[in-house]
């Protein structure tokens, strides 16, 4: 769990995970906005915004429900953030030619935390069988 002020020193545009204290599993979060006691991020893939303390890392939903903590994310190679980038704009604005299916490169960032994070590969794995899907 996040314990030190780290989080303050975010910047909107990187991405944090949200780690799920109900299940453990963790979900890549865009930073959308930083201030010295709070960290906005929104989950890519469900367009959730969550809350961070930027002191503890404790974070939640604005109506409950999504407890959790934040874990940064060292070194995040660039094609993975295109990748996450482009998950994000998918399912904010709705309006991608493929619908929901994933793309390769959007695959290969969700194949970067089943690969360094196996604490989280249950939930990539979900995630990717459910993309798989065109809905």
């Amino acid at each position: 769990m996040a314990s030190d002020s780290f989080l303050k020193d975010l910047q909107p545009g990187e991405f944090v995970l949200a780690v799920r204290d109900s299940d453990g599993h963790d979900i890549p979060c865009l930073v959308t906005s930083v201030d010295a006691h709070i960290v906005r991020a929104r989950v890519i893939t469900i367009q959730l915004d969550l809350e961070f303390d930027a002191q503890t890392g404790i974070g939640d939903c604005n109506e409950g429900g999504y407890s959790c903590h934040a874990k940064l994310i060292p070194d995040l190679p660039e094609d993975v953030r295109e990748g996450l980038f482009s998950i994000d704009r998918k399912y904010r604005f709705g309006n991608a030619p493929k619908g929901s299916r994933l793309l390769e490169h959007e695959k290969r960032a969700l194949l970067f935390f089943f690969e360094t994070a196996p604490e989280g590969s249950r939930l990539v794995e979900a995630l990717l069988s459910f993309f798989e899907k065109e809905h």
